[in-house]
């Protein structure tokens, strides 16, 4: 294939809606030339001639009270096929309209000597999106929620993270892409478990 080209604009603004709290905004515009998608045969990929894209991405982040932190975000992506003999005028594949997530942190009040203890959770959400590059079926939305524990403590001078993640929560099954097939579809991760160690020097 040849290689992917692409130009794009993006425009801005930050605003803080409380001293710890900012919300972000992006506009953008985006085209691209020989993007290579799948084309339901296994193995075998295609370039599109020029797909575009546009959109709004939008967040929040910081502290929304005591102890509580949050992160959230949405963004609407408007995805066209511009030049293509087949599928001029489709949407691109794999691309959903919508995207969103809200995570909320707490940092749990216990004793200095036990170290920093926080909890969290959330949800992911992706929009339905075209399976394939002829737009013939789509893939449904789902939603995912996520938590996780983290321990802060000092150890030997030295600062010691230990966390506690556990993804799909509620083990929900979900089809997050295709190969552009209806019978080849990618199954999303069961409920997953990981434990991680850090120290900082």
């Amino acid at each position: 294939f040849d290689p992917e080209e692409g130009r794009s604009y993006e425009v801005g603004a930050k605003y803080a809606l409380a001293p710890e709290l900012n919300f972000n905004l992006a506009v953008f515009d985006i085209e691209k030339k020989n993007v290579v998608t799948p084309t339901g045969v296994t193995g075998v990929s295609e370039a599109a001639g020029k797909v575009g894209s546009q959109g709004v991405e939008l967040d929040v982040t910081g502290r929304i009270a005591e102890r509580w932190d949050m992160i959230g975000t949405y963004a609407y992506t408007h995805t066209e096929v511009l030049d293509d003999p087949n599928n001029k005028g489709n949407r691109l594949s794999q691309a959903p309209k919508h995207t969103a997530s809200l995570y909320l942190t707490h940092h749990l009040q216990i004793p200095s000597d036990l170290g920093e203890w926080h909890a969290g959770g959330g949800a992911r959400y992706v929009g339905e999106r075209a399976g394939d590059d002829a737009n013939t079926f789509y893939m449904s939305s789902y939603t995912v929620a996520d938590a996780f524990l983290r321990w802060d403590v000092p150890m030997a001078g030295y600062k010691t993270r230990l966390q506690l993640n556990v993804d799909n929560l509620f083990d929900k099954q979900y089809y997050p892409s295709s190969t552009g097939s209806q019978l080849q579809v990618n199954v999303g991760e069961p409920r997953t478990a990981r434990l991680s160690a850090s120290v900082t020097f």
